[in-house]
């Protein structure tokens, strides 16, 4: 009886302890299970990571490259356009440059013929005498210019209606009486330096004296009545008594600095400064 009970026992034990321990053992399972999957999902958020990591530095060295080459291609263009200014500022020079030659040349030219023409009218004229009132002496001179105004370039004048059919300069010179607008169709600058050689002539028959040279007033002429077109509205004496006034070098007898003030007003002042006086 005794033996019936211990196996019962045993059997008992056996049935009640081998559920358990197939339950442990179950459940080893799904938490390795859990933590392997927890360990995959981490390892798989780590890959990730590093992947996105990688994708961001990808993006940002494009970026840093898409930038030098934008910055190097603005350097280039930036080179482009100083080497293009340099350039045009260099050709200008030049131009200026031949141009400055080229008017040095025609200076020395008209200079040369001046001394000519002067040296020629000095030996026809009579030493002594009143230019303005000397038969003689104006018919040499006028000998001496009609040659010359055979080879200028006097096209144009025959267009103005003071001056009609004019081909010479002696009839240049009778249409400067009235109006000087004859003066910006000459395009040589022997007649205009003629022009200027004989009023000053004029003037010192008149006690006036004018000592700079033609061909600077010629310049000068040229130049203001190109930013005021009304200077050539009045005769040429008046024109060039302008000129010589602002210049200090009309010499009447009067006080100079009087004179430019009455043409000038107050810029009488700024003019004399200009001038280094």
């Amino acid at each position: 009886m005794r033996s019936m009970s211990k196996k019962a026992l045993i059997i008992f034990s056996v049935l009640v302890f081998f559920p358990i321990s197939a339950f442990s053992s179950g459940a080893l399972e799904a938490q390795q299970k859990k933590q392997q999957l927890q360990q995959q999902a981490a390892a798989n958020q780590i890959l990730q990571q590093k992947q996105q990591a990688i994708s961001q530095a990808k993006q940002q060295y494009l970026t840093q490259q898409q930038q030098i080459v934008q910055q190097a291609k603005q350097q280039q263009a930036l080179l482009a356009q100083q080497q293009a200014a340099q350039l045009q500022a260099l050709q200008q020079k030049q131009q200026a440059l031949v141009q400055s030659n080229q008017f040095a040349q025609t200076q020395a030219q008209a200079q040369a013929m001046q001394a000519a023409y002067l040296q020629n009218a000095q030996a026809q004229m009579p030493a002594t005498g009143n230019f303005s009132q000397n038969p003689q002496a104006q018919a040499a001179f006028q000998s001496l210019t009609q040659g010359l105004s055979n080879n200028i370039n006097l096209s144009g004048l025959e267009d103005l209606s003071q001056t009609q059919d004019v081909k010479t300069l002696a009839e240049v010179w009778q249409a400067f009486e009235k109006s000087s607008e004859a003066w910006a169709l000459i395009i040589d600058l022997q007649p205009k330096i003629i022009t200027v050689q004989r009023q000053i002539a004029l003037y010192r028959d008149q006690g006036i004296t004018i000592n700079k040279d033609p061909m600077h007033y010629v310049q000068l002429i040229d130049s203001i009545s190109q930013e005021n077109s009304n200077l050539l509205k009045q005769p040429f004496k008046d024109v060039l008594k302008f000129v010589a006034i602002i210049e200090y070098d009309f010499d009447n007898g009067q006080d100079k600095d009087a004179l430019a003030q009455h043409l000038l007003g107050d810029a009488y002042l700024a003019n004399k400064q200009r001038l280094g006086l």
